[in-house]
């Protein structure tokens, strides 16, 4: 240390008399916030290691459920019923949840994508297979058309596989973003 103040204090004449050159403190202000934007909890990586347990949860518990609640037998689902059948009420619901993922869908399909197609296509594959939670909870409300825990687990379902599409798509659009500014900050 007393090497780098001998040096300061040879030269302060020197170090007083230049100025930085123009633009130089925009530049280190975007660098700034570009490193401090990289600190984001969720990388689009890690979103979809969360979406992939959480699938993997449902599936193991819907898995149980229908393994031990209807001991071996089968149960074979003719007329499957939707909340649309519930009441009108229950169809406006419907219709907003089903309408808001069908958006997401499209918006996550066409958004750029960090890495290749192949985790696109796992990913989206994912919330597909979300839908087999839907199923189960379509054959329950088959047999209790009237019981309100169905229904809430219906509309539950809707809400969680929407904001897990909102997460997604935020994080890609962070992405996005820092992937912006880094090219930015590299062209000055």
């Amino acid at each position: 240390m007393n090497e780098m103040e001998d040096l300061i204090r040879k030269n302060i004449g020197f170090l007083n008399e230049e100025e930085p050159a123009d633009g130089h403190l925009e530049r280190f202000e975007k660098k700034l916030i570009a490193t401090q934007k990289k600190k984001s909890r969720f990388t689009p990586v890690a979103l979809l290691k969360i979406a992939a347990v959480f699938t993997l949860l449902i599936m193991s518990a819907l898995w149980m459920y229908d393994r031990f609640s209807t001991g071996n037998e089968k149960v074979i689902v003719h007329d499957v019923k939707t909340l649309s059948d519930v009441s009108g009420e229950y169809n406006e619901v419907e219709f907003y949840y089903t309408s808001q993922i069908d958006r997401k869908y499209d918006e996550i399909e066409n958004t750029a994508f960090p890495g290749d197609e192949k985790e696109k296509q796992m990913l989206l594959n994912e919330l597909s297979q979300m839908d087999s939670v839907y199923q189960s909870l379509q054959k329950e409300l088959n047999a209790h058309p009237k019981d309100d825990r169905v229904i809430n687990a219906m509309i539950n379902y809707y809400k969680t596989k929407l904001k897990i599409m909102n997460q997604i798509i935020d994080q890609l659009n962070e992405y996005k973003q820092s992937n912006n500014i880094k090219n930015e900050s590299t062209e000055i």
